[in-house]
């Protein structure tokens, strides 16, 4: 069964998605918003929060199914590497894997609530 808390940081996953979506929309892309000093907080902040968010989750068939350690680790780079970050790698993640962190997640939250995970 899917944990109550565990329930409540997917849902925050998705808002973080959707947020994502919303500030590299309103600055015309992803590249754009990289490129752009404000943007590029923005979303780091939001690539950061996934990462930690990701990390909290305590099922561990739904860790096992989500990419908790890849994130995490783009989480400390963030963190404590803000001049190390790469910007190239920033971009492939929010245009190739974001969207399919996405589903991943809307995929564990359908599952029926008496369903053991």
């Amino acid at each position: 069964m899917l944990a109550k808390a565990d329930r409540a940081r997917l849902e925050y996953l998705l808002k973080l998605i959707d947020d994502l979506n919303v500030i590299t929309g309103r600055h015309g892309g992803i590249v754009e918003t990289i490129n752009d000093v404000e943007g590029f907080h923005a979303a780091m902040m939001c690539c950061l929060q996934l990462g930690e968010t990701l990390n909290k989750l305590e099922n561990v068939l739904i860790r096992e199914q989500l990419p908790v350690s890849l994130a995490y680790s783009m989480r400390n780079i963030i963190a404590h590497d803000y001049l190390g970050i790469n910007p190239d790698i920033i971009i492939s993640t929010i245009k190739n894997d974001i969207p399919g962190l996405h589903a991943q997640i809307k995929g564990i939250l359908q599952v029926p609530p008496n369903t053991h995970i």
